[in-house]
């Protein structure tokens, strides 16, 4: 009875709010969304090409600093819209956009085609969760356009693997 009563009271002060609120977070946790707002009105400056890859988040660039003191990122770095497809979109635009969302579907679809065509094989599933922990991924981080990290190499490793696994399964000799 008594822990009900507890939960009950912290239900009815708040508590979420109240607790994000001495952290200094929203009830996004870290405030991802007013950033999102901010990546789609920076995009919509120029929509079609972007900003140029890796030409935004450069120190010297009014709106990236300003998003880097709101965020109280004093390094003025590593930083971005923790989004794949808000960042593409920023940098390079609509174009790069269909790209990217091309590519993960094409890798995706071919996943699954190889894995249905050809059976369980240890490649094809290993591709497959690879390229379906990028694609849950996306919507709050940025792995795929990324430099210097894993992300890009394990993604883009994918394309490769497939076609040479796709050729020995079609001929398993």
């Amino acid at each position: 009875m008594l822990l009900i009563a507890i939960m009950l009271t912290a239900f009815s002060m708040d508590w979420q709010r109240q607790l994000f609120k001495s952290m200094g977070k929203d009830s996004t946790l870290s405030g991802r969304t007013v950033l999102w707002d901010h990546g789609m009105e920076i995009g919509g400056e120029t929509p079609i090409l972007g900003h140029g890859y890796g030409a935004f988040w450069v120190q010297g660039n009014p709106r990236a600093e300003q998003l880097w003191y709101d965020n109280n990122i004093s390094a003025r770095s590593g930083f971005h819209f923790h989004n794949l497809y808000m960042e593409t979109f920023v940098e390079l635009g609509a174009v790069g956009l269909i790209f990217v969302i091309g590519l993960i579907l094409m890798i995706l679809g071919k996943c699954t085609y190889l894995t249905l065509r050809y059976g369980m094989r240890m490649e094809f599933i290993l591709s497959l969760a690879i390229t379906i922990m990028f694609l849950i991924r996306s919507f709050v981080e940025v792995d795929l356009i990324g430099t210097f990290n894993i992300g890009p190499f394990l993604f883009f490793w994918i394309i490769p693997k497939l076609s040479q696994t796709q050729a020995v399964a079609q001929n398993p000799e």
